[in-house]
């Protein structure tokens, strides 16, 4: 109608200009029409001025473009396909009843591809969870409809939930260009802000944080991999190439507050963390670290934050990352683990600094070597804070696990195993220097075990029949831990792994020297052999090794019937099968037979 409205008065302005040029013309004309007179015998019908012919079709065809879409009966009478909406996602039975109600309205805000992720109950560590029972997935058709749906959810939650929701990364248009302005003076790491309202993050304060997105933005940071589970993810793996070029930290402008558009009190504990996720360490060290040099009791909340964040790290994500990349991102963990190490640092906070270390040798076993752990099990104790038993079995994992020359799934040879091993016993000796005499005699069976698997490659042990070599630090720790009372753990290891290397000398020498179950009788001076036979007849029976059984049979079964060992089910079930599997004529052995039949 304006259009219409607005030729017409065009049209007639210009009709004015052409009369007032055109008078004197149209004067002479009309004196010329009013001189000349028609007769009857010179007249022509079609001569006649003839009212036009309207198309009225096509005239009903121009007024109705001028008419909305929505006024026009006989189209809106013929409309056949029903308005899109999305589906419904899939909600838990048992979610509470806000939820629902929520995940509809959104839908009525035309926003698509809802996803719900139910984060009640996980056991893995997920990222921004620690306040939320739920998070939802969606996305707009523009960054103007993201704007306009995020506004309207606001609106929905104050009226329906009688509660202020929080809103993250909401930018008006008359603020677009002083947001900006902000950002290039922050200067941020990435582009996050800049691209106005292609995610806005909503939380609903009721335990459900909802992230609205644009198709582009939500393909780029790819949220649904931080929160789906693990049987999920082959779903939401990346395809392709992932650009990394200056949107790999995916809430950098979430967190560093670029675009914020809410006030809000971020607890210290989650600053502190969310710069160490960011390796924003500039900020940590000008806002956190005042704090905890003031307040030393802070710093093991913000270690117990750090620990958490790299618990959580998927090691995965880290194959193909160059060394000096992995080089620099470990020396700026490790930059925030020292400043959140206090000057005068209690027994707690050596234990978390340990823990630390500990989770960021195993991430990055190259670029943190064990030495950095043990430096600082030495720094403790000399700090005057005496190295825990717990303390020490952790060291022992760590420096078992990660000074290892070959792959795990492959023997060692003699000379590979005696390297890795002396390298082993080299941080541990030092440690073990501070740990203290008195202390290394009250150690537990677990950490005695830990310490001679040092010398072994125990991990071969299932999986294979080959011969597999033993370290000489293995007889070296032997006889350093030999001198108590061994547990039949500690018993069946060592013989496993002298059987197991081949060592038929020192299997046996061993056995003979677990004196200790030998006990006498009432003090009559009767000797009863104790050892735990049927634990060595039963790794015998399961490994065919020909010069240990014939060992067994001749020498070591006659003694155990002299010392009156006591004969069990067990014990005969064994001896029987490796006799019968050793002498397949049945005429030997004919003493053991009886007795042990």
């Amino acid at each position: 109608m304006l259009k219409r409205a607005a030729s017409q008065i065009l049209n007639s302005r210009v009709s004015q200009q052409a009369m007032r040029s055109t008078r004197p013309l149209a004067l002479a004309a009309r004196r010329q029409i009013s001189s000349t007179t028609i007769s009857p015998s010179t007249f022509n019908p079609s001569d006649v001025p003839q009212e036009p012919v309207v198309d009225k079709s096509k005239e009903e065809a121009e007024e109705s473009e001028d008419i909305p879409w929505y006024l026009r009966s006989e189209e809106s009478s013929t409309l056949s396909t029903p308005i899109f909406k999305a589906e419904m996602p899939e909600i838990p039975t048992d979610s509470p009843e806000f939820v629902e109600p929520i995940v509809r309205s959104l839908i009525d805000l035309g926003l698509d591809d809802l996803k719900l992720f139910d984060l009640r109950g996980r056991e893995e560590e997920l990222p921004l969870a620690q306040n939320m029972s739920f998070a939802l997935v969606c996305q707009g058709k523009s960054p103007k409809h993201i704007q306009n749906a995020a506004e309207q959810l606001s609106t929905l939650l104050k009226k329906n939930h009688d509660i202020i929701p929080f809103v993250e990364g909401l930018i008006k248009p008359n603020s677009t260009l002083r947001m900006k302005r902000r950002l290039k003076q922050k200067k941020p790491v990435n582009d996050f802000g800049l691209g106005v309202n292609s995610w806005v993050m909503v939380d609903t304060q009721l335990g459900l944080m909802i992230n609205l997105l644009t198709p582009e933005r939500r393909k780029q940071v790819n949220l649904e991999y931080l929160w789906c589970t693990p049987e999920e993810r082959p779903l939401y793996e990346p395809k392709g190439e992932i650009d990394t070029t200056d949107s790999d930290s995916v809430f950098a402008g979430i967190f560093r507050r670029f675009y914020s558009t809410t006030p809000t009190d971020v607890p210290f504990e989650v600053k502190a963390v969310q710069c160490f996720q960011l390796s924003d360490f500039n900020t940590f060290e000008k806002e956190i670290v005042p704090t905890l040099r003031a307040d030393p009791s802070r710093a093991l909340s913000v270690l117990d934050t750090l620990i958490t964040s790299l618990k959580s790290t998927d090691v995965n994500t880290l194959v193909g990352v160059s060394d000096e990349e992995a080089t620099n991102k470990s020396k700026e963990i490790f930059t925030f683990i020292n400043a959140c190490t206090p000057t005068t640092p209690s027994a707690s906070h050596w234990d978390k600094r340990f823990e630390a270390i500990s989770i960021l040798s195993t991430i990055f076993p190259h670029e943190v070597p064990v030495r950095h752990l043990t430096n600082s099990l030495i720094l403790q104790a000399g700090s005057g804070v005496s190295i825990t038993e717990k303390q020490l079995g952790e060291f022992i994992d760590t420096i078992s696990m990660n000074l290892v020359l070959s792959p795990p799934s492959k023997i060692m040879n003699q000379a590979e195993v005696d390297h890795a091993s002396r390298a082993k016993l080299d941080q541990f000796s030092r440690v073990m220097e501070v740990y203290g005499a008195q202390e290394r005699g009250q150690l537990s069976d677990e950490v005695v075990l830990k310490v001679l698997k040092l010398g072994t490659q125990q991990h071969m042990y299932l999986r294979t029949d080959e011969i597999v070599p033993v370290s000489g630090v293995f007889d070296v720790l032997l006889d350093l831990f030999g001198q108590r009372y061994p547990s039949l753990e500690i018993v069946e290891f060592v013989l496993v792994t002298y059987l197991k290397a081949n060592e038929t000398g020192k299997f046996w020498k061993f056995w003979d020297s677990l004196h200790e179950y030998s006990v006498t009788q009432d003090g009559e001076g009767v000797i009863v052999d104790n050892r735990p036979w049927a634990l060595l007849t039963d790794l015998l029976v399961e490994n065919d090794y020909e010069k240990f059984i014939e060992e067994l049979l001749n020498r070591r079964l006659p003694e155990a019937v002299d010392l009156g060992a006591p004969v069990t089910d067990e014990l005969k079930e064994n001896v029987t099968t490796i006799i019968n599997r050793f002498d397949e004529t049945g005429r030997a052995y004919d003493n053991l037979r009886r007795v042990f039949s």
